[in-house]
């Protein structure tokens, strides 16, 4: 009798989980599929959170630099602009010297080679300020371009792990001789 209630066992017997092929992750004996896929969302939320942080953390000193570069051109930018700004002034100031020694009857030649200078030092500062402005610019782009390629980057991740949640399938556990151990078999028979 033993023997056939091992048998009838071992036959009939079975215990269905849950197996998450892409998680490799299996359910608890007991555990319904809507608490299984629960546990594997956490899963897949944590596996997401823990490659989001780490990317961002990669890219995030890409992108210091990139801005603290940003901020060193604005203040030189700010510089040259101030510098500019006295030039043009000082070049106004030798062109009224110069008229007024010419109309004065002094010497041409050193007035005009003096204003000529302090324009040719005004137009090089200006070329400079637009150089700034040009590298300026070809910053904020490649701050834009990171920014948009980490966005890139955390939308894959993001639709990486959505697919993993799916793909749960039944997972038949059966028994096998040596679990089953029968040490008493009592009948009842009641009327």
């Amino acid at each position: 009798m033993k023997q056939r209630f091992k048998e009838v066992l071992l036959s009939e017997m079975k215990l269905v989980l849950f197996y998450n092929r892409n998680l490799k992750l299996l359910s608890h004996p007991g555990e319904s599929r809507e608490d299984f896929i629960l546990r594997c969302r956490k899963v897949v939320e944590g596996r997401a959170r823990r490659e989001t942080e780490s990317l961002r953390e990669r890219y995030q000193r890409r992108l210091e630099k990139l801005e603290d570069s940003l901020e060193r051109e604005k203040a030189r930018l700010e510089t040259l602009e101030t510098t500019y700004k006295g030039r043009v002034a000082e070049e106004a100031l030798s062109v009224g010297e110069t008229l007024l020694r010419l109309a004065l009857g002094g010497k041409p030649t050193t007035a005009l080679s003096r204003s000529a200078r302090k324009r040719r030092m005004s137009a090089e500062t200006k070329r400079r300020i637009a150089e700034k402005k040009q590298r300026i610019e070809d910053i904020k782009e490649k701050i834009l371009i990171l920014q948009d390629e980490i966005q890139k980057k955390i939308e894959e991740i993001q639709n990486k792990y959505k697919t993993i949640v799916s793909g749960i399938e039944p997972y038949p556990v059966r028994l096998e001789k040596q679990d089953i151990i029968i040490s008493n078999v009592f009948l009842i028979w009641r009327t």
